[in-house]
């Protein structure tokens, strides 16, 4: 079975929006690793991670981050071997 980094992006206002606050990697009390958009934008530019919007495809087609990739959060577990194990993936929803 594969090995996942997943880093956990709420809203898709976050991406724009958010200031960077707290440590670079911080862990929550769920245990998912949270990051700035600033360091994902790094990450991705360096090739280091891909994005996953996790909502509807009606919502994905109406707008998403360019570049995103669309798994619906009910199916990405039986869809997790289209991602890369490599990399670290990072999610959103709205």
């Amino acid at each position: 079975m594969k090995s996942f980094r997943i880093v956990l992006i709420f809203t898709l206002i976050a991406l724009a929006s958010l200031p960077v606050v707290g440590h670079k990697g911080a862990q929550s009390s769920d245990g998912a690793r949270r990051i700035t958009p600033v360091e994902l934008r790094q990450l991705l530019k360096k090739d280091e991670a891909i994005l996953v919007d996790v909502r509807s495809p009606e919502a994905y087609k109406a707008s998403h981050v360019k570049g995103a990739r669309n798994i619906p959060a009910a199916e990405v577990g039986n869809r997790a071997g289209e991602l890369p194990a490599n990399k670290l993936i990072a999610t959103y929803c709205s």
